[in-house]
């Protein structure tokens, strides 16, 4: 994924898992994210676990979901709080780049919006 991201031109920032994920987004100073793509399985914290403190930390960052799974069973976890995206692996080019940009493009304000 970090390899496809790059290739479509987007600035990547790879963490190995949950904690290292929230001090990134949590660190002062550090840029804010535009996006997290975030895997369900990864080592010492779940995605469910990463998902919920990284909501806490920042309502508007667009989170877009990865797993094996299917989708309605990884987005079942998330009842009440649904990610931005659903992005099923082993990735496809095309279908990470839609839901990137699909997730991106949520959070941007519409055209001629007042900031």
């Amino acid at each position: 994924a970090e390899q496809m991201l790059l290739r479509m031109g987007f600035d990547v920032v790879a963490v190995e898992g949950g904690r290292q994920a929230l001090s990134f987004v949590a660190s002062p100073g550090a840029a804010r994210p535009r996006l997290v793509l975030l895997d369900l399985t990864m080592p010492g914290m779940s995605g469910e676990e990463t998902f919920s403190a990284l909501r806490r930390l920042d309502r508007g960052l667009p989170i877009v979901l990865s797993s094996g799974f299917s989708e309605q069973e990884a987005v079942r976890r998330f009842a009440g709080d649904a990610p931005e995206g659903f992005v099923q692996k082993p990735y496809r080019y095309d279908a990470l780049l839609d839901h990137v940009r699909g997730a991106l493009e949520s959070q941007e304000p519409p055209v001629g919006a007042r900031p």
